[in-house]
């Protein structure tokens, strides 16, 4: 299977009544070590100016840091990510993920959101979705996952609450057209 990198899961229906029901996955590494992204339709109770103050590490430099931390999987809720927009400035711990996508771990970007320095458009993700090798593959071949190419809009600018339905209009599917079946050929 090619790499899946920039790329959306999206939940099954045999998902349902699971830690990953009606999810979208974004897709920020998948090689032959496994896959791993951050779940970006699940808002925390937790906005971006809370977590900063809570980490101590600066002081939040605007109000416009009121958008929601997103839940972004079951593993290692401690550890954040930031997924943005290219910046001209170059962040610590920075990996490309796509031309306009990138993905920061460092806290200097922390400290910049709401100055001038802060990318056009960003998300906020504590804890990550993870698979060992070929797990992911395994679970696509089951139907437990439909991929989709990641696109800017859904990422950052769809609201988190219409996401799942947003990606499976996107691939051509209604709601009602889904199973919980599966089946092969």
């Amino acid at each position: 299977m090619h790499s899946l990198q920039n790329h959306f899961l999206v939940a099954m229906p045999r998902l349902d009544q699971t830690f990953f029901e009606k999810s979208v996955v974004y897709i920020t590494g998948h090689e032959q070590g496994g896959a791993f992204g951050f779940m970006i339709q699940r808002p925390m109770q937790l906005k971006i100016k809370g977590l900063l103050e809570k980490m101590s590490l600066c002081n939040p430099q605007a109000k416009t840091l009121e958008q929601a931390v997103l839940l972004g999987g079951p593993m290692m809720l401690e550890r954040g990510v930031i997924i943005h927009t290219a910046t001209a400035t170059d962040w610590q711990t920075s990996k490309s993920i796509a031309p306009d996508v990138v993905v920061t771990t460092s806290h200097d970007l922390l400290c910049q959101l709401g100055g001038a320095q802060t990318p056009t458009d960003y998300i906020i993700a504590l804890g990550y979705a993870g698979w060992e090798p070929s797990q992911l593959e395994t679970e696509i071949a089951s139907n437990l996952w439909l991929t989709l190419p990641a696109t800017h809009d859904l990422l950052f600018h769809t609201p988190h609450a219409q996401r799942w339905h947003a990606a499976m209009r996107a691939i051509g599917f209604s709601i009602n057209q889904l199973s919980n079946e599966i089946g092969h050929a």
